[in-house]
């Protein structure tokens, strides 16, 4: 009987694979909708200006944190179990004393640099955007340090659908605000309630944590956490970033065309971010066992199911693009955009979990230089295109970036532990369906061409998977 193949890795991956897909897929839900009320209430500067100050809020409230989250993980991983389940409230408290200062310093500081900022970008409008917004970097911080506060103490469930639930409520507050016609004011509030409402939440039921163990945050744990603050800053890349950039370089409504293009590309790689999470816990007990076997095969099967998820998402958005941007109003420049970035997730989808898995054989070093290398690219790249080609020179910078990231990780990989992290024939699918898009986006070819490469692509991924799943089925009846 096989009883690692495809069937079995279909039983081990579901469960967790399909909590995480809805997750996904709920704040997916919301992020659409909520998108739709925002470039239908808010013109279209007002709209590329939010986006750019909302970027901007996620990355100040990742440094405001000092990279204390990191601290709770690891302070916490040693300590026994607490009252109720929880430990270690103590040392929550006292990184939220740490951290509460300085994202109030760093807010103020926004508040107070919101004019000249907003004059050297030449906007008219991010001023507005970010002297109502900045006060949010407060729960925002707060909100990464409880989410991993409740991850050390077991409650992976919890930590693992929060963004979800945060963008959730944020959607919810943004209808309300939409149906009431309550314009800017209402989004602001709306965004700021969004990220307090669940803080508020958390912070009543982390109460119930006993106050035992390591409660010190020292200076050691502050220096090395602004290290991995900047770490994990780096891994926000395309979505955060780059949109920064952008909106440092360009007018608010090639930002807006950007953004809205951004955000719809970024479900091509949904199918990856769900199974990750699986194939993480799985791939240290394979590494642990010494079972390399059953470690590729979870690997290919699970960059399988990525890639095809990804493939499929790419088809809807290359075909269907104009008539969903045309649903947020008059963004017909951002379809171009929206395929090249499709194409540059799609990339990153078929590559499958090369980086955690190159993080975990213990070569910590190089996916950290890596991503902050293809970040240094990215930005001399917009820097240079941005300026005289918008949104879509910025797309073009991201898919260039991306096959370099990725290629640059894949070798890494091969060279630190002898395995290919994407077979020949894959990549040759893989890479054919992106040249038909970047024929599509330099009008080399019709729509047409572009989606048959894509069908084509996703017969190629899936059929041998379906293939070995049959087999395996077989096997295991005989």
């Amino acid at each position: 009987m096989n009883r690692h193949g495809p069937e079995m890795f279909l039983k081990t991956y579901t469960p967790g694979a399909l909590g995480v897909l809805a997750a996904e897929a709920a704040s997916a839900l919301g992020g659409f909708v909520a998108l739709y009320c925002l470039t239908n209430m808010l013109t279209k500067d007002d709209f590329g200006a939010y986006s750019f100050v909302f970027s901007v809020l996620i990355v100040l409230a990742t440094l405001a944190t000092l990279g204390l989250d990191r601290t709770l993980l690891l302070k916490l991983a040693g300590e026994g179990k607490g009252a109720d389940g929880f430990r270690g409230r103590t040392l929550l408290m006292a990184a939220l004393s740490v951290s509460g200062p300085v994202s109030c310093v760093i807010a103020l500081g926004l508040w107070l640099t919101a004019a000249p900022l907003a004059d050297a970008m030449g906007s008219d409008v991010a001023d507005w955007w970010l002297r109502a917004l900045a006060v949010a970097i407060v729960p925002m911080s707060a909100l990464m340090l409880l989410r991993a506060w409740f991850q050390a103490n077991h409650r992976v469930v919890v930590s693992a659908v929060l963004p979800g639930v945060v963008d959730a409520v944020r959607a919810v507050l943004i209808v309300v605000a939409f149906l009431a016609v309550a314009g800017k004011p209402g989004v602001a509030l709306a965004v700021i309630g969004g990220v307090a409402l669940p803080v508020l939440a958390l912070f009543i039921w982390s109460r119930r944590g006993a106050a035992q163990g390591c409660d010190r945050i020292g200076s050691r744990d502050v220096s090395h956490g602004i290290v991995y603050a900047f770490q994990r800053i780096s891994e926000t890349g395309f979505n955060q970033i780059d949109l920064i950039l952008v909106g440092l370089l360009a007018t608010d409504a090639v930002t807006a065309d950007f953004a809205v293009a951004a955000r719809l590309a970024a479900l091509v790689d949904t199918g990856r971010r769900a199974i990750v999470p699986t194939f993480l816990p799985r791939a240290r007990l394979n590494l642990a066992e010494g079972n390399t076997g059953r470690l590729a095969e979870e690997y290919r099967m699970s960059q399988a199911l990525a890639a095809l998820a990804g493939v499929s998402a790419c088809l809807v958005l290359v075909v269907a693009g104009p008539g969903i941007l045309a649903l947020f109003g008059s963004f017909e420049a951002a379809y171009l955009p929206l395929v090249l970035l499709s194409a540059a997730f799609l990339i990153g989808a078929a590559a499958g979990p090369h980086l955690p898995y190159l993080t975990m054989t213990g070569a910590v070093q190089w996916p950290a230089l890596i991503r902050i290398g293809a970040l240094l690219a990215s930005a001399l790249g917009l820097v240079i295109v941005v300026p005289n080609n918008g949104a879509i020179g910025a797309a073009w910078v991201v898919l260039g970036v991306s096959c370099l990231m990725h290629g640059a990780a894949l070798l890494t990989l091969r060279a630190a532990t002898r395995f290919w992290g994407m077979a020949a024939p894959l990549a040759g699918t893989v890479g054919g369906a992106v040249a038909g898009i970047v024929a599509l986006a330099a009008g080399l070819v019709p729509v047409w061409v572009a989606a048959l490469g894509l069908v084509a692509a996703g017969v190629a991924v899936g059929w041998p998977a379906v293939k070995r799943l049959g087999h395996s089925r077989a096997q295991n009846v005989s």
